[in-house]
């Protein structure tokens, strides 16, 4: 497995919290990791979010977090691959928590686009990491900008 992983800035617990843009609410429950499978995301609802929107993860798993600094969002590819090369999983780095509520923002770049996703929290301040999984996303075709003409 291939996997990316975005680093932001060491300073991130001094950013505003970010906005949640897609308005995508999912709810997270506790699970080992082999319990989310690549087709996981036919089997429960998958909410739709385009590249650097925001969504929310409520439920058990994060509502006692206090901050985000000791978890991991991982969105691993739901979608049959078939052997093609790519990223079959990459690390959200861009996350807030507040109001009980862990907010991600998804990953801006053209190889997640048009992509199914199972999104994993892995709690890292335990003994042992946690997992949370908080079912799946489909990130939608990248926006572009057109260059101003005049």
């Amino acid at each position: 497995m291939l996997a990316f992983a975005s680093f932001g800035s060491a300073a991130m617990a001094a950013v505003a919290p970010i906005a949640d843009d897609s308005g995508l609410v999912l709810h997270g429950t506790y699970g080992s990791d082999t319990d989310v499978t690549r087709t996981a995301a036919t089997a429960s609802p998958v909410g739709d979010v385009k590249p650097g929107e925001t969504f929310a993860i409520t439920g058990a798993c994060v509502m006692e977090l206090g901050s985000a600094d000791n978890v991991r969002v991982v969105l691993t590819t739901a979608d049959a691959t078939n052997g093609n090369p790519g990223y079959h999983a990459v690390i959200a780095t861009d996350n807030s928590y507040r109001d009980n509520t862990l907010h991600v923002r998804t990953p801006d770049m053209a190889e997640v686009a048009n992509r199914v996703f199972n999104v994993k929290l892995f709690i890292i301040d335990q003994d042992s990491p946690e997992i949370c999984n908080a079912g799946a996303i489909r990130i939608g075709a990248q926006t572009t900008i057109a260059p101003n003409q005049g």
